[in-house]
């Protein structure tokens, strides 16, 4: 099997540089991925394997994740990654694409779809909760301790196992 090398690739949106790695053929349908909130570009290093030989692969670090800058002003709001995608795609020259999310991504690339519907060929949306825009914009940027940390998820997703709650 051959290994699939990545291209790391920079844009800036509010100051901000922001990482994405590129897999596959430049002149393909371009694939992007989004990733949830406790994840990264690399959570998706197994889907780029699988579709870099039909698509130009691009997997964003949002804002704060990854090889990606903090906020500073700590905005971590859809809106605001919704604007550094809007960027990806201006600065990186991409055509219509194919866009998929998970989770907080998943509500990012939603209303970037519903904003840019001419520019999204297809919208996969992957384990995005109901509330998963509210959970991004409410969520604190640090807690007191580890009890109220795990309070706030309890109340974002009451169905939690302990276990779960544990691993976060």
């Amino acid at each position: 099997m051959t290994t699939l090398i990545s291209t790391d690739r920079y844009v800036t949106s509010s100051g901000l540089r922001l990482h994405c790695l590129d897999w596959g053929d430049g002149g393909a349908t371009p694939l992007l991925l989004l990733h949830g909130l406790r994840g990264h570009a690399h959570t998706w290093d197994a889907v780029a394997r699988r579709f870099a030989d039909a698509y130009r692969v691009l997997a964003p670090d949002l804002r704060g994740h990854g090889d990606s800058d903090w906020s500073r002003p700590g905005d971590y709001t859809v809106a605001a990654c919704v604007a550094d995608l809007e960027q990806w795609v201006e600065q990186l020259h991409l055509p219509p694409f194919v866009l998929m999310g998970h989770c907080l991504g998943g509500a990012i690339a939603t209303v970037y779809a519903a904003r840019h519907p001419d520019r999204v060929q297809a919208l996969l949306l992957e384990d995005v909760p109901p509330r998963a825009s509210r959970v991004a914009d409410g969520m604190p940027c640090e807690f007191p301790s580890w009890a109220e940390a795990k309070a706030f998820w309890r109340d974002q997703r009451s169905l939690i196992s302990d276990e779960a709650l544990e691993l976060w």
